[in-house]
């Protein structure tokens, strides 16, 4: 009954694993980027990954499968056939520049269109959200709490 669970698409992770590989191969974590270049970043992996993610397996002259064999550890040594997948396409990029040259027609400039969606907006740290509390009645504070 256990198993269950294990073979069940609604339990399967595979798919959010998928993407999270998307998304670090376009947000490396090694790299730091400000909130707009990640917001961006994480959108246009996600456009990635909508259209790459139903690729068709790939075919011979001959209309055959085709396959390739990869080691398996816990297999001693013994292979494992996977899916060769047909090529990634890029064509989310040309909507996105179609979209970009129709937004410089419609508002004359970038600036204008950087104004009109605010994409400066800057956004404040969760420490800023909270009410700002005095330096000297945080140090007190902590200090008071070694003499009790």
């Amino acid at each position: 009954m256990v198993d269950i669970k294990k073979i069940s698409p609604a339990e399967q992770t595979s798919g959010l694993e998928a993407f999270h590989n998307v998304l670090c191969h376009f947000a490396p974590k090694l790299l730091h980027f400000f909130h707009a270049q990640m917001d961006a970043r994480v959108k246009i992996s996600a456009l990635h990954f909508n259209e790459n993610s139903n690729r068709q397996q790939a075919t011979n002259q001959n209309g055959q499968p085709i396959y390739t064999v990869s080691a398996a550890k816990n297999r001693r040594g013994d292979g494992i056939s996977k899916e060769v997948k047909v090529k990634q396409t890029f064509d989310y990029i040309d909507e996105l520049f179609e979209d970009l040259l129709l937004s410089r027609e419609v508002n004359g400039s970038f600036v204008h269109v950087r104004q009109v969606i605010d994409v400066d907006e800057q956004v404040r740290p969760l420490t800023r959200t909270g009410p700002c509390l005095n330096k000297q009645d945080i140090i007190d504070a902590h200090r008071s709490h070694f003499n009790k």
